[in-house]
């Protein structure tokens, strides 16, 4: 790309970037509709703009359109398989099973409600990810008596602290190519961001089970588990182990916290209720511990040995060619765009999980062809909603890259923010997220944008490396594609545009004191 001849063409036209993605904050937030009407207008608004105002030729169209659905197919893949497990386990009481079981492990409410919404849903997303968490973690926090909407916006935070490191490293080691950067100087920055973003999110988590008094009360596990996640964080990265850092910080945060609860909150004491008594019983509808657990188990052994084993390299995967739009902004060449890897991805893994479940009910001649076609026809009618909206996300994110609205856009905010940006860093970082619906892609955007900033203001690159990509994984609260899936296990009562109003504040507010750490840390 030619930056002085693109940027000079476009100089007036800088604020027109920002206007799809106001156009979808305004339909979700203020006209209240659905996230598939909300995708629509923002890609055709985004489409509009490439062709007449950023001269997006017809090839860098039909480029674009071709990386939106061969990413829309990787990502739709994963989703579907999730809301099959989900419903299936939902249905034939998997899910019940295993929240007694962790009922009976740990009794007192409010322990329960931050270990599961904080530290397992990081364990599910530091092996898998992509919404994971959500459709496991939120579910069982219902099931425990918890109201929907707390327990599905309680996940949406509490697992954001394990994504940069979670799935396996995805997100982490995006930016590590992205930038350039010394991997062990790199890992070892992101931890202190990614300490004050857990311990953020832990108190965020508390905030939203019972106010002021539950982040208070909060404090005694919060403060012990986020010094264990960032030993264990920096132990991994020491040793080289990257791809476990976050599954190893998440392991000795639930054992902190686990031990915690031991000491303080064991006791029999009237106010702690236990959730046999909270709970109707429903034992004579469950599977064995063995069954419920089979899948979960099939998943994590999976996810690892996908990460160990040397596996044959099949997949699926498309190329497209390098496209100039008519002002000079080249989208380079991507080979293997958003490739599966039929050993790897997790939507196989996932259905595979699904399959092994029912076949185990099948043996034991507890499978009910009803109760099947029930949990079916839920997936069918939210898998179809999600499937529009995520597409349309997809192709606006794509339009916007390949034009080079999102470059310009983050330029726009250097240039306008001047000395001071090392406070909005933070925001360039959760907005690529929300653009494009992962921390990963967030980082492939502004990953080396951020360094170069950083480069041409004599500051530390390491440093605004790390918080991109820590307010990236925080972004994943707005992910479109998250907010959906949360919303689909929250009931019908719960919107997409609900969780994105009581969801915003919050995440604004994580973002500005990543962006003020950042901008104090410019001082040592």
């Amino acid at each position: 790309m030619n930056d002085g001849i693109f940027n000079e063409r476009i100089r007036d036209m800088a604020y027109l970037t920002v206007i799809p993605v106001a156009v979808v904050l305004v339909v979700l937030l203020i006209l209240k509709k659905s996230i598939q009407t909300a995708g629509i207008s923002g890609f055709t608004v985004a489409l509009i703009f490439a062709i007449s105002i950023f001269k997006m030729t017809k090839e860098g169209i039909m480029g674009a359109m071709g990386k939106a659905f061969a990413l829309s197919f990787y990502v739709l893949m994963i989703i579907w398989s999730a809301l099959l497990l989900y419903h299936v386990l939902d249905e034939f009481g998997a899910i019940k099973k295993i929240t007694v079981l962790f009922g009976r492990l740990i009794r007192e409410p409010f322990a329960q409600f931050i270990t599961l919404s904080w530290l397992l849903s990081g364990v599910l997303q530091s092996i898998s990810g992509y919404g994971v968490p959500i459709v496991i973690v939120a579910p069982m926090l219902t099931a425990l008596g918890y109201n929907a909407f707390k327990s599905s916006v309680a996940v949406l935070f509490g697992h954001t602290w394990a994504v940069s490191f979670g799935s396996m490293g995805a997100a982490y080691y995006t930016l590590f190519l992205a930038t350039g950067l010394d991997q062990q100087k790199l890992g070892l920055m992101m931890i202190v961001f990614n300490c004050v973003l857990a311990f953020g999110t832990g108190l965020t988590v508390a905030w939203f089970h019972s106010g002021k008094k539950g982040m208070k009360r909060s404090l005694k596990y919060i403060l012990p588990s986020t010094l264990g996640i960032g030993v264990a964080m920096y132990g991994a990265i020491k040793l080289g182990s990257y791809t476990t850092a976050a599954l190893a910080a998440s392991l000795t945060g639930l054992l902190i916290t686990y031990g915690v609860y031991r000491f303080f909150d064991h006791q029999d004491h009237q106010e702690y209720e236990n959730y046999l008594d909270r709970v109707p019983n429903f034992e004579a509808d469950m599977p064995t511990a063995g069954v419920a657990l089979a899948p979960y188990v099939f998943i994590l052994l999976a996810i690892l040995s996908v990460n160990t084993l040397q596996l044959p390299d099949w997949q699926f995967a498309l190329s497209f060619p390098e496209t100039t739009t008519g002002l000079g902004y080249v989208a380079s060449k991507a080979d293997h765009y958003a490739a599966i890897q039929w050993l790897g991805h997790p939507g196989p893994i996932l259905g595979l999980a699904t399959l092994i479940f029912l076949g185990m009910l099948y043996r034991r001649k507890t499978i009910n062809s009803k109760r099947l076609k029930r949990a079916l026809n839920r997936v069918v009618r939210q898998g179809i909603g999600v499937s529009i909206g995520l597409m349309a996300f997809i192709a606006m994110s794509i339009v916007m890259m390949d034009s080079g609205m999102i470059v310009k856009m983050a330029s726009m905010i250097s240039s306008l923010t001047g000395k001071t940006y090392g406070f909005f860093a933070s925001f360039v970082g959760a907005l690529g997220t929300l653009i494009t619906g992962s921390n990963t892609n967030s980082n492939v955007l502004f990953g080396a944008f951020q360094v170069a900033v950083a480069k041409e203001m004599g500051k530390n690159p390491y440093q605004m490396a790390a918080v991109q990509s820590i307010a990236g994984s925080l972004g994943v609260v707005l992910s479109p594609t998250i907010v959906y899936l949360a919303a689909s296990v929250a009931g019908d009562d719960i919107s997409e545009s609900t969780l994105y109003r009581k969801t915003i504040g919050p995440t604004l507010i994580l973002t500005a004191v990543l962006g003020g750490v950042n901008l104090l840390l410019f001082f040592f």
